[in-house]
This record gives structure tokens, C-alpha cells and sequence, in this order.
């Protein structure tokens, strides 16, 4: 399921989002891909089933911040209708809308991040 959903400019996912998340799964979604914050949220997992909370921005304009200019693309694999595989490939946008895959230090700290914000 894709959400379009929570506050913008923050890298918590609210109370709702999380209850709507969890309903979600245990509705039988699979994995549930939010986006809206403009931020890279957190993942959770949640009866085995993956949540990603929001991707942040891929191609956008919003260069007035250095967390508007970053997000990951989500590689997510299926196996005979299950999740078998999810990879993060971190990118940075430079020049007003121009996504770059990242490397090094910078995609680190973005993972770090995914995996740190609300000890999910």
C-alpha cells in the first residue's frame, strides 16, 4: 500500500500514521510505502511485514534545507508473493530537481538515519 500522509518537514512518523500502518499490515498489506514529510523517515518492521514511513524527496526544488535534498530510492524484491529482499539507495539533490545516487559517508549517515529515528 502507498500512503500520501503526515506532517511535512519532520523525521518522526505520528502516532496516526503508525496505528494506520499497523491496521494496514494487519489488514494484509504486504509492505507499506508512505511518502509526503519531504524527509527520509524511518523503517519498521511490524509482524514481518516492512513499513517505510517516507522516502523523502527524489526529484524537487526544495534546496532551502539540507534535509529537502535528501532520500533514498527503495528497491524492493518479491519472491512468490513475499518480500524477500529491500535495498536503500541513497541520493542527494543538487541544482534544483537533479537526483544523484550517493556513496561514502553522506548515504551512510542517511541509512543511519532511517534505522536510528524512533528506535524502529
Amino acid at each position: 500500500m502507498s500512503f500520501h500522509w503526515g506532517v511535512e518537514y519532520v523525521t518522526e512518523p505520528t502516532q496516526r500514521q503508525i496505528d494506520l500502518a499497523h491496521l494496514a499490515i494487519d489488514a494484509g498489506a504486504d509492505i507499506i510505502l508512505g511518502n509526503h514529510p519531504h524527509w527520509v523517515q524511518p523503517v519498521e518492521i511490524y509482524k514481518d511485514k516492512c513499513i517505510i514511513y517516507a522516502h523523502g524527496n527524489f526529484v524537487f526544488d526544495q534546496e532551502w534545507s539540507e534535509e529537502t535534498k535528501r532520500g533514498v530510492v527503495g528497491r524492493y524484491t518479491f519472491y512468490e508473493g513475499k518480500l524477500v529482499d529491500v535495498e536503500y539507495l541513497p541520493i542527494r539533490i543538487v541544482d534544483y530537481g537533479q537526483p544523484y545516487f550517493l556513496k561514502g559517508t553522506e548515504a551512510e549517515q542517511i541509512m543511519k538515519h532511517m534505522k536510528e529515528v524512533g528506535g524502529r
